[in-house]
């Protein structure tokens, strides 16, 4: 007598019933009770009593502005944009032609070299400081003080 195989799902079920696998057997399942627990990766328990899996999440960042406690590992500077930043000390940093340009259009804080024809602010009249004395600073003191010198030049 050849033997019927029973393909697909079995008849019957009720609400709140779950198809589980008795055997190994391809087909082989049976109309069962529902939240029978069972293990989903590490998180274990049935699904009615989701603690354990709330407890999980609780446990991940959120994916849009996360906030992390600890010490976050494994981020690259690639990851996060800075691809091509590094721990070169400033002094051997590359300086870009830009840079460069704009630089060499300043002057020397010590002992500078300038061209062209500097100004600087007028101090005021009776001024007794290290600062810059500008030729009308010199010519206010002068007028001030009654000191006028003529030259003759012939």
């Amino acid at each position: 007598m050849a033997r019927t195989r029973k393909v697909g799902i079995p008849s019957g079920g009720t609400t709140g019933q779950v198809l589980k696998k008795t055997t190994a057997e391809d087909y082989a399942t049976e109309w069962g009770a529902g939240g029978g627990g069972g293990t989903w990766g590490s998180i274990t328990g049935t699904l009615s009593a989701q603690t354990d899996l709330q407890t999980a999440l609780d446990l991940k960042a959120n994916l849009a502005s996360p906030t992390f406690t600890g010490t976050v590992g494994g981020i690259t500077k690639s990851m996060v944009g800075l691809g091509n930043v590094d721990n070169t000390s400033d002094a051997n940093k590359p300086v870009s032609t830009a840079q460069q340009t704009a630089l060499n259009l300043k002057a020397n804080i010590a002992s500078p070299a300038l061209t062209g024809t500097p100004t600087a602010p007028t101090a005021a009249v009776s001024t007794s400081t290290t600062q810059l004395a500008t030729t009308q600073f010199v010519q206010n003191e002068l007028v001030n003080n009654d000191l006028f010198l003529y030259y003759n030049f012939y």
